[in-house]
């Protein structure tokens, strides 16, 4: 009762911490917003797929708005149970992508309270489990993405989920506990495959621990440890068995929209790597956390492996997390080339390493008194806030004035994400604005042509409508595109650009529609396009 007691007071705290960050961080900017920069693309073909689920696609037939140039709209990466759901909840009470927003963000909160009471256990204090749990909540690629559509931090927040889960089944031989590891464990690694790294590295420190450290271990917890594993034995058959039918579809539509394999370093020619190497170090790792604490943690996990004060399974927890580090990056490291949000997969790496700083922290700073290491915990826990604050303001608003060049973001930075809030500005965010207007002309059974759109369905789903993108027609010229889009049944195109840049357009004398930066034009006057 006493612990359920100091459960419940530690998850209010933290709650009221986690409110208290939102705010800081700005996620109220964009909260009831469309799809925004960066990665429109990614976050569109999630809605979208969502989307014709409302519109009442089978659940083992994801569609697309973008039509294929085999006329199909058929494709599928990972497993869409969160589409589906919401494209129901969507079909009941109309469209409504704040409700898709507030989900991420939910079980994020859910995962991160829930995780922290496997995090005090531990820790056996309350304010350096509410320390850990800012720290989690304060990367600024999770809390970029955490309300973005996108799945990475869903998936995130799931493995926090099953790991409170197991933990229960560990301590208390509570058969939900088992029940919520199989369960949630699945759902993240069917949403997002890449987490398996996570489960993986523990799986293989408890191996190593039990092989060479503990070997009595399996004696005295033999049936714990059959049931979890033929647990996850059975997660990774019905994961097997999702990944087969998803490339067995997208063969059979001849789909090639998403990936659904590796993109190893050894196919990317040596220029290209070198760039992709430099561009990580120098911008991406600072969105997981700050290049600085990016590496003295790693540097503290190699020391901690030296440390007679570590166990051997926090050893070798080091030893696979960071050997996952290193193997996520070699198996996945083409999509670093701009893909940030692959990033999240590996962020548990650096929250391990700072889970053993503080699990031991009074091992590593002896010589010091309680009240200077915790000055120490607070300084830097303010200064891994300020790096969130100033990456998630520059993410968010489209004017962060309080943001100048300073020493969490370079002025390349900032100047880049100034340049796609604008862009976002003058284009996308009109096109959102200006959507229910144009499907009064543009009607449900009318295919378009986007023609200034390079994504497979950021124009397609703001729109509401099916039909074609530049992406389809990339390398075509304006009047190829058009031509070949007219033969295939499109009625309308839609042109994003200037009046100069409009006068160019071929077959755009008749202007439907048309809004600052927005033209519509209607190809059913002409007789014939060649």
């Amino acid at each position: 009762m006493i612990r359920f007691i100091k459960d419940i007071n530690l998850r209010l705290k933290l709650l009221s911490v986690l409110v208290v960050l939102t705010f800081l961080y700005g996620f109220y900017i964009d909260f009831f917003e469309g799809p925004k920069p960066i990665h429109e693309w990614r976050k569109a073909d999630c809605l979208s797929i969502t989307y014709n689920y409302m519109k009442g696609e089978p659940f083992f037939e994801p569609k697309t708005n973008l039509i294929l140039e085999n006329g199909n709209r058929n494709a599928v990466s990972e497993f869409p149970i969160i589409y589906f759901l919401m494209g129901k909840l969507w079909s009941v009470i109309g469209q409504n992508e704040f409700l898709y927003r507030l989900l991420g963000f939910s079980l994020l909160f859910l995962g991160i309270i829930l995780f922290a009471t496997v995090i005090q256990y531990y820790l056996k204090s309350q304010k350096y489990t509410i320390i850990f749990s800012v720290f989690m909540f304060s990367s600024p690629i999770l809390i970029g993405y955490a309300h973005n559509f996108i799945p990475n931090p869903i998936s995130f927040a799931l493995t926090l989920i099953a790991g409170f889960f197991v933990f229960q089944f560990l301590q208390n031989n509570k058969l939900y506990g088992l029940i919520g590891f199989f369960v949630f464990s699945t759902l993240a690694i069917l949403i997002k495959i890449t987490s398996i790294l996570v489960f993986m590295s523990f799986i293989g420190a408890f191996i190593f621990y039990e092989l060479f450290n503990n070997y009595y271990f399996w004696r005295k917890y033999k049936i714990k440890i059959s049931l979890l594993s033929g647990s996850f034995i059975l997660t990774l058959a019905l994961v097997a068995a999702w990944y087969y039918y998803a490339i067995y579809y997208n063969t059979k539509y001849d789909s090639h929209l998403f990936s659904t394999t590796i993109r190893p370093i050894w196919e990317i020619p040596a220029e290209k790597r070198n760039e992709i190497f430099w561009h990580i170090i120098n911008t991406m790792i600072n969105y997981a956390y700050h290049r600085v604490i990016v590496f003295a943690l790693i540097i503290f996990g190699v020391f901690a492996l030296f440390s007679g004060s570590i166990n051997a399974f926090l050893k070798w927890l080091i030893v696979m997390s960071i050997g996952a580090l290193f193997s996520y990056f070699i198996l996945w490291y083409w999509v670093f080339d701009v893909h940030d949000y692959y990033l999240i997969e590996i962020l548990f790496v650096f929250n391990v390493l700072f889970f053993i700083f503080l699990y031991k922290i009074n091992s590593f700073f002896s010589f010091l008194d309680l009240k200077k290491i915790n000055l120490a915990l607070y300084i830097f826990i303010i200064f891994v806030v300020l790096h969130a604050y100033t990456c998630s303001w520059v993410r968010f608003s489209a004017n962060p004035k309080l943001i100048v060049n300073n020493i969490f973001l370079k002025k390349r930075d900032i100047d880049t994400w100034r340049w796609f809030n604008y862009d976002y500005g003058i284009n996308l965010k009109k096109l959102q604005n200006k959507s229910d207007e144009i499907k009064k002309i543009i009607q449900p059974s009318d295919t378009i042509l986007c023609l200034r759109d390079y994504s497979p369905n950021v124009h397609l789903y703001t729109l509401g409508r099916i039909g074609y993108s530049k992406f389809l027609y990339n390398g075509y010229s304006d009047r190829e595109a058009i031509v070949d889009a007219y033969k295939r049944g499109a009625r309308y195109v839609v042109f994003l650009g200037n009046e100069e840049e409009r006068a160019k357009i071929p077959y755009s004398d008749y202007v439907a529609y048309q809004y600052e930066r927005i033209y519509i034009f209607d190809l059913k006057p002409y007789k014939q396009i060649q």
